[in-house]
């Protein structure tokens, strides 16, 4: 990801964000896992994917910011660098 985005809605950067962090040689192999490891239920990742593209809850957001190490600044209202650095490993953020 890169440290400024073009992003102008949730939703796009959402997309940025599975971009970086799901698929093959990636932290997580699906949208799915991504959304479980969250400890969100599948439906909100339908939620969040779907046609409908539904503006996820900022509870969910921050979840989600957690687990990946983006920036809920960023994340929620598209301002400042996405990555917090140094960036941890996503599965160990259940130690915050």
């Amino acid at each position: 990801m890169t440290q400024q985005s073009r992003s102008n809605t949730v939703n796009e950067r959402l997309h940025e964000v599975l971009r970086h962090f799901v698929g093959k040689g990636r932290p997580y192999p699906s949208r799915a896992k991504l959304i479980e490891a969250c400890g969100l239920s599948a439906a909100t990742g339908t939620n969040w994917f779907g046609r409908k593209k539904s503006v996820p809850e900022a509870a969910s957001l921050v979840l989600l910011a957690r687990k990946t190490n983006v920036s809920l600044d960023w994340l929620l209202l598209g301002r400042g660098e996405e990555m917090l650095w140094p960036a941890r490993n996503p599965t160990a953020v259940d130690q915050l």
